[in-house]
């Protein structure tokens, strides 16, 4: 990632250099709505800028995450489709869907050791967090799809986040006792907060955007978060926590550590939600949007999200 990073920070111009650096105060600001990220979009970039980005991309990602990521990338162009093709929408968009704003930002400097990156657009939001030259952390890790199924030639389907849908929904057929209750909530319950904390509930359209203020949405007193892991706890879970581990390359998840529970309906078309929780991690999904057609996936760390836990200890060694 060191060596993509900087031969994608060669091959940019001074104004591009600019846009791309942006001071470590912005680093915990993040989305996965279809706002401006802060950054270089592609579309300020070269066709061979392109090539460099998606580069840094798969060193950052084993092969099944990376072609999941271009995939949620493509979408936005089914997207479009789905809408009838509206225009702007708003923040100075040209097209609301647009696969070429998808923005990579840069903290630092890759050559010092100690630097980080994202990549971030509708629905993908991926980090990485260096400390000393070594990995520091790799979360918030976001994938999502809109729409989560789309018909293709000859009666198959292009469903880029199948395993998250259909893995939980096998747990909770088997673990009917994981229905905490049946009011599946709006959205992830951790939104795009910079850190995690006990009691956190979804967020309203526009704060997450932080394009404005609007009122929470209502929402079942079990959906908040809350610090000790709650639901079922089962060897059952390892299937789809080696799933969501595959976001980042190395990291394993063991079931031992982890509950889970749902909220929402439990057949296929019902909206619905769940988690799988650790005493470190934090997992979230949902699919109630756009006629259960929608779906957000979060992995995160309760003290080690963009590297907390690692940089401190690092600078109080270093500095």
């Amino acid at each position: 990632m060191r060596d993509e990073a900087l031969a994608l920070l060669d091959s940019l111009t001074g104004e591009q250099r600019a846009a791309i650096a942006l001071p470590d105060d912005r680093r915990r600001a993040w989305f996965y709505t279809p706002n401006d990220h802060g950054g270089l979009p592609l579309s300020a970039m070269t066709p061979a800028q392109h090539d460099l980005v998606f580069r840094l991309l798969a060193a950052a990602l084993a092969p099944a995450a990376y072609a999941t990521a271009c995939t949620i990338i493509g979408l936005e162009n089914v997207l479009a489709r789905e809408e009838s093709f509206r225009g702007g929408g708003f923040a100075g968009r040209d097209r609301l869907r647009d696969p070429g704003l998808y923005w990579v930002a840069v903290f630092g400097d890759p050559a010092s050791g100690d630097w980080a990156w994202r990549i971030g657009g509708h629905h993908l939001s991926i980090h990485r967090t260096f400390a000393g030259g070594e990995l520091a952390a790799a979360t918030p890790s976001f994938f999502g799809a809109d729409p989560a199924d789309t018909r293709l030639l000859g009666g198959g389907w292009l469903r880029p986040l199948a395993a998250y849908e259909d893995l939980g929904r096998a747990l909770v057929h088997a673990h009917p006792d994981a229905v905490v209750t049946g009011d599946a909530p709006p959205d992830l319950a951790s939104g795009n907060r910079p850190a995690l904390s006990e009691g956190d509930a979804p967020m309203p359209p526009f704060r997450l955007m932080q394009l404005g203020e609007d009122d929470p949405p209502a929402v079942d007193p079990a959906i908040p978060l809350t610090r000790a892991p709650r639901g079922v706890a089962s060897p059952d879970l390892q299937p789809l926590l080696d799933a969501y581990a595959e976001q980042v390359p190395g990291l394993s998840l063991a079931a031992g550590g982890f509950r889970f529970l749902w909220a929402g309906g439990v057949e296929r078309g019902e909206p619905h939600y769940y988690r799988l929780q650790s005493d470190d991690w934090l997992i979230e999904y949902d699919n109630t949007q756009r006629d259960v057609n929608h779906i957000h996936t979060v992995l995160r760390h309760w003290t080690n999200d963009f590297g907390a836990d690692v940089l401190a200890e690092h600078h109080a060694a270093h500095h």
